[in-house]
C-alpha cells in the first residue's frame, strides 16, 4: 500500500509537471523577493525553487543580538498579516543570526507569491520598527545604570 501511495504520488508529479512548475515559480519567487533586498532590516535573500531564507538585521552587516529574538518578532508579525514563516537562528556562529524561511507549496500562483512578498515586506518593516524601538530603550538602560555605577 505504501509503495503504490508513493508510486501515485510520483506519477502525480509528473503528469501535473509539478517539478518544472515548482522550479519557474521558485524563480519567479525569488525575483519578487530581490524587491525586498534594500529594504532596512534584510540581510541576504537566498534560496533554491521554492524555498527562500531571509536575514533579518539590524543594519546591514550588522546582526542584531541573539536576545532580542528578531525572528521571533518577525514570525510574530508575519502571523498577524496572515503570513506563515519558519523562524531559524543561529546561522551565523551557531548562536547570532536571524532568518526566516519561505516555503510556498508547488501550487502556489503568482497573485500569491505577489501577496507573500507584500505580507513579508510588511512584517519585517513593522517588526525591525519594534526590534529596534526596544533596542534604542535598553541602550537608554543601560547608559543610564552607568551613569548611576559612576557616581
Amino acid at each position: 500500500v505504501g509503495c503504490a501511495a508513493g508510486t501515485a504520488t510520483l506519477r502525480y508529479l509528473t503528469s501535473h509537471k509539478l517539478i518544472e512548475r515548482s522550479a519557474e515559480m521558485g524563480r519567479l519567487m525569488h525575483e519578487k523577493l530581490q524587491s525586498l533586498s534594500s529594504m532596512h532590516g534584510v540581510g541576504f535573500l537566498r534560496g533554491r525553487g521554492l524555498l527562500a531564507g531571509v536575514e533579518i538585521v539590524r543594519s546591514k552587516g550588522e546582526t542584531f543580538p541573539r536576545e532580542a529574538k528578531a525572528a521571533e518578532e518577525v514570525l510574530r508579525c508575519a502571523l498577524a498579516n496572515d503570513l506563515v514563516v519558519w523562524p531559524n537562528v543561529g546561522h551565523v556562529d551557531g548562536t547570532l543570526g536571524d532568518l526566516v524561511m519561505l516555503a510556498p507549496p508547488f501550487t502556489v500562483t503568482d497573485s500569491e507569491l505577489d501577496q507573500i512578498v507584500d505580507r513579508l515586506g510588511s512584517s519585517i518593516k513593522t517588526a525591525s520598527q519594534r526590534l529596534n524601538d526596544s533596542t534604542n530603550k535598553d541602550r537608554q538602560v543601560d547608559a543610564k545604570r552607568e551613569r548611576t555605577k559612576s557616581r
